[in-house]
C-alpha cells in the first residue's frame, strides 16, 4: 500500500512530456527522488526555492528579498525548518549564497563538470505549492543570453513554461546541477545561471564558508601534489583548510604523465582523492586553429596538440565559435600512440531583415553584416543584440536568437524619424496650424519635428492664440494657450428676435397668398374682369406680401449679428491679423 501511495505522489509531482525519450516517467521519478531531498523553501514564499550543494549546508538560491538580511528561514520538503546565514548576495547577477550550519550532514546535489550544451536534456526542480516538490523537463534552448545589452554566456535558457518558480536547481540527465533557475519570461522561457558561474560565485566568498580537509593518495606514492599550480606536498598528503570552490589537482611523478583532476570542494569535513599513476600513450589531436579542446572536462589545448593520456577511456570534446560542438570517447592502450582528427561541422544559419525606410546598417553585437534590405546573410547561430541604424532615424536595438540550421526572417522593421511629442490643451473642437501649415483638429498628442516652432490655435468663440514652442528629440512639450473670448455662444437674443420677425414675415406671406387666391376667384367668376372687391383684394395682397418680404429681409440682417464659432479666427486678441492663406 505504501509503495502504491509513493508511486501516486511521484506521478502527480512530475510534469512529463512523453514525446521526448528523456522525459520518460522512470527518468523523471529518478530525478525527483534525488532532487526533492536537496530542495529547500527559502523564507515564507512557496515559489522561492534553494538548492543544497554540499553536505556542509551550502545553499544556492536567487537574491530576491535577501539583500541586507543576516539570516533567513529554510524549510525542507519533509517540513524540517532551520535557519541559514546569508553569506553573499549579488543583486545584479540575481544570485545569493546561504549556509545552514550546525545541522547533520544533509542530502545534496553535485555540481556538473561539463559545459551546458544546446539541446541538452534539463530538469528544473521547484515547488508547485508549499513544500510540494516537482520536476519539469525541457531541453536547453540557448547557451548565450542577451543581458543588459551584452551577451552573457553565464546564463542559459530552456522552455520550462513555469510561472513564478525560481531558485531551484536545473539538473542534467545524470542528476548533476547544470545551473540555478533564476527567472521565467512571459513566453515560458526559463533563464538559469550556469554551474560554472555558481562555482565562481562560491569561490569568491570562500572565506565565509566552511573549509575542507583534503587527503590525497596515489599509487605508487611519493608523487608531487600541486593544487591550482602551487606545490602542496607529496602523496600521501593531507591538506587542511581547502577553501570552497573549484580547484585543479595535479599529481606529478618522474617518468609518468601528469594526472589532472578537477576538484570541487564545498566544505565537507574530509574529502579524499586517490589516483593510480601508470603509463599511457601519446595522442595527437588534430583540431582547427582556435578550437578549445577538453579531455574529461578539463581544457587541455587550443588547436592541434599532442597529449599524454593514461590508459583507459577518455572523453574528448572541442568547441569553436561558428561550429557545432564535437565529442568523442577514446580508449587509450598503454604504449599505443594514436592520432585523432577533430572535424568540426560549421553551424549554418541565415538572417534576413528589411527596414522602413531602407538603407540601414545591420549589426549583430559589434559586427556589421550588411545593409537593408538584407537577404539570407550567413551568420553564426547564437543570441545577439541586433542593431539597425540609419542617419535621420532612431537606432533600433533588440535581442535576436538565431538557432543552428534556421533561416530567420525579421521582416521589415520600422525606423522612427526624430520627433517631439506635442500635447495642446484647448477646448473641444479647436484647430491648430503649425509653422504656417494648413490648420487641422487638435489631437491629444501629435508628433512634430524637433526644433523651434510657431503655432496658431483656433478655439470656438475665441480670438486666435499664437504660441511658440521648442523641443528636442523624444521630448514631450505641453502647450496651454491663453484664449480671449470673441463672442458668447449662449447669447442668442438676436437669433430669437430674428426668428420672431421671420415668423411674422411668414404669416404675412400666407395672408397675402389668401388675398391673391380670393382675387383670382373673383376674376374667374366675373367675365368682365376683376370687380371692385377683387381689385381691393389684389391691392391688399400686394401690400401684405411686400411687408412680409421686408420683414424677412430684416430677420436675415438681425440673424447675421449673432455670435458664430469662427468669430475671432481672423486675428488675435491684440488685433494682430492671421494669414489665412496658409492656415486654413
Amino acid at each position: 500500500m505504501t509503495a502504491l501511495v509513493l508511486a501516486a505522489v511521484l506521478a502527480a509531482s512530475v510534469q512529463a512530456r512523453p514525446a521526448d525519450p528523456a522525459a520518460g516517467q522512470a527518468v523523471l521519478q529518478r530525478i525527483y527522488v534525488q532532487a526533492s531531498r536537496a530542495l529547500v523553501q527559502v523564507g515564507d514564499a512557496p515559489e522561492h526555492a534553494g538548492a543544497v550543494l554540499s553536505e556542509s549546508g551550502i545553499i544556492a538560491t536567487t537574491a530576491e528579498g535577501l539583500a541586507g538580511r543576516a539570516s533567513v528561514a529554510i524549510t525542507f520538503a519533509n517540513g524540517f525548518r532551520a535557519s541559514a546565514d546569508v553569506v553573499a548576495v549579488d543583486e545584479k547577477l540575481g544570485v545569493a549564497l546561504l549556509h545552514a550550519g550546525g545541522l547533520p550532514p544533509m542530502a545534496y546535489l553535485p555540481l556538473g563538470a561539463h559545459p551546458v550544451q544546446q539541446g541538452q536534456a534539463a530538469y528544473a526542480a521547484h515547488f508547485t505549492q508549499r513544500l510540494r516538490p516537482s520536476v519539469t523537463f525541457a531541453r536547453v534552448a540557448s547557451t548565450r543570453v542577451a543581458r543588459d545589452g551584452r551577451i552573457d554566456d553565464r546564463l542559459f535558457t530552456a522552455p520550462f513554461e513555469l510561472k513564478a518558480a525560481h531558485g531551484g536547481p536545473v539538473l542534467s540527465y545524470g542528476g548533476e546541477v547544470l545551473g540555478l533557475l533564476m527567472v521565467n519570461g512571459a513566453d515560458g522561457v526559463g533563464f538559469a545561471l550556469g554551474a560554472r558561474a555558481l562555482l565562481e560565485f562560491i569561490g569568491a566568498h570562500a572565506a565565509q564558508l566552511p573549509t575542507t580537509v583534503l587527503r590525497v593518495e596515489s599509487d605508487p606514492s611519493g608523487a608531487q601534489v600541486l593544487l591550482d599550480g602551487k606545490p602542496a606536498g607529496q602523496t600521501p598528503a593531507t591538506i587542511p583548510g581547502l577553501g570552497a570552490g573549484e580547484h585543479l589537482l595535479t599529481l606529478r611523478a618522474p617518468g609518468l604523465p601528469d594526472v589532472l583532476r578537477r576538484l570541487v570542494a564545498l566544505g565537507a569535513a574530509r574529502q579524499a582523492v586517490r589516483a593510480t599513476l601508470f603509463p599511457g600513450a601519446a595522442v595527437h589531436l588534430e583540431a582547427p586553429a582556435g578550437a578549445q579542446v577538453y579531455v574529461d572536462g578539463l581544457l587541455r589545448a587550443s588547436g592541434s596538440a599532442t597529449l599524454w593520456l593514461p590508459g583507459g577511456k577518455h572523453l574528448v570534446q572541442a568547441t569553436l565559435a561558428g561550429f557545432r560542438p564535437y565529442a568523442r570517447q577514446l580508449e587509450i592502450v598503454e604504449g599505443r600512440p594514436l592520432s585523432l582528427p577533430i572535424t568540426l561541422v560549421p553551424q549554418h544559419a541565415t538572417l534576413s531583415v528589411d527596414s522602413t525606410p531602407p538603407g540601414a546598417e545591420v549589426m549583430l553585437d559589434d559586427n556589421r553584416i550588411g545593409q537593408t534590405p538584407l537577404e539570407a546573410a550567413q551568420v553564426a547561430p547564437g543570441t545577439y543584440e541586433l542593431t539597425v541604424a540609419r542617419p535621420g532615424s532612431h537606432t533600433l536595438k533588440r535581442p535576436v536568437e538565431i538557432p543552428d540550421g534556421a533561416d530567420v526572417n525579421l521582416g521589415a522593421l520600422k525606423l522612427l524619424p526624430p520627433h517631439l511629442l506635442l500635447a495642446v490643451h484647448a477646448p473641444p473642437g479647436s484647430e491648430i496650424a503649425i509653422d504656417g501649415q494648413p490648420r487641422h483638429p487638435v489631437k491629444p498628442v501629435e508628433e512634430v519635428a524637433p526644433g523651434q516652432h510657431q503655432a496658431v490655435v483656433y478655439a470656438p468663440y475665441q480670438f486666435a492664440a499664437k504660441a511658440s514652442f521648442h523641443g528636442e528629440d523624444g521630448e514631450k512639450v505641453e502647450l496651454a494657450p491663453v484664449f480671449v473670448a470673441a463672442g458668447n455662444p449662449e447669447r442668442q437674443v438676436a437669433h430669437v428676435f430674428a426668428d420672431i420677425i421671420q415668423g411674422g414675415a411668414g404669416v404675412l406671406g400666407l395672408v397675402a397668398t389668401g388675398f391673391f387666391i380670393s382675387a383670382e376667384n373673383d376674376r374667374q367668376s366675373n367675365r368682365a374682369g376683376l370687380s371692385d372687391a377683387g381689385r381691393g383684394q389684389l391691392s391688399t395682397g400686394l401690400i401684405t406680401g411686400g411687408i412680409g418680404l421686408g420683414l424677412y429681409a430684416v430677420s436675415l440682417f438681425v440673424d447675421s449679428l449673432r455670435p458664430t464659432p469662427q468669430m475671432g479666427f481672423d486675428r488675435t486678441a491684440s488685433g494682430e491679423p492671421i494669414d489665412h492663406a496658409a492656415a486654413h
